[in-house]
Parts: C-alpha cells; structure tokens; sequence
C-alpha cells in the first residue's frame, strides 16, 4: 500500500479531491457561462444559415462556371466553416444540455470537477486539463 507522501499518486489524489470541492461552480457563474454557450450558440447558427445559403446559391451554377480557382477554393472554404460550426454547435447544444441537468463541469474521464478557469476559457470542455493532456499525448 503507498503512503500518502507529496508527490506521490494518493497525495496526488487526495490534494486534488480537496481542491475539486472548492471549485464548484457557483450558481452566479454557471448562468454567465449558459448565457455565453447561448450566444455562441446563436452566433453558430446564424453563421451556418449564412454558409448553407451560400452554398445553396452556388449549386445552382454549372460547373463550367466555377473553374475558375478562386471559386473553388472559395467553395472549400465556406465547407470548412459550415463543419468546423456544426461541430462547435455540438459541443456547445452538449454543454447546454449538461448544465440543465446539473452535470456541467465534471470530467467525463476521471469524475472530478473541471477547473472554473478552464471553463470560463472553454465553456464547452468535457475533460480537465489533466486528463485532456494524458488524451493529446495518447494521440502522438
């Protein structure tokens, strides 16, 4: 059995169990940060709405008219905007949806409360930064 000692995996553990307690959201804070999801989430849509138009609008040309390169590329650009919004609105509909049922801020890897600061940076982050890096570094 390991000795709770700095430093080691049980004073690890145990340090930052006492710190998860004292960074519960406050109410106060949690309605900042739904409110901040919302906006966002208001933003994306309307972005979304403005690059599906676009799209939409540029379908209707034959292709003979978009072989000019800029309009290609043009094309590609406004895909990527419409998929990197579509996959924040995701994140943030799940942050929503976490805070109306009271799970908002834990760590879906370990269970312990994600930092108020972390939050407030990335109000959508679904893992501490501890085990957010351990996952980046599986990555590489």
């Amino acid at each position: 059995m390991q000795q709770d000692r700095p430093g080691g995996t049980q004073g690890l553990k145990s340090t930052r169990k006492t710190m998860a307690k004292k960074r519960n959201l406050a109410k106060e804070q949690l309605r900042k940060i739904k409110a901040t999801l919302v906006e966002r989430r208001n933003q994306l849509k309307n972005n979304l709405k403005s690059g599906l138009v676009e799209i939409e609008n540029q379908e209707g040309h034959h292709l003979a008219d978009l072989e000019d390169i800029d309009n290609i590329q043009d094309n590609d650009a406004v895909f990527e905007v419409v998929n990197n919004a579509s996959a924040s609105l995701d994140q943030i509909e799940k942050a929503i949806e976490k805070i109306d049922k009271g799970t908002y801020g834990t760590c879906e890897d370990c269970g312990l409360p994600i930092t108020v600061e972390r939050l407030k940076a990335l109000p959508f982050a679904t893992q501490c930064i501890e085990c957010r890096r351990k996952a980046e570094l599986e990555v590489e």
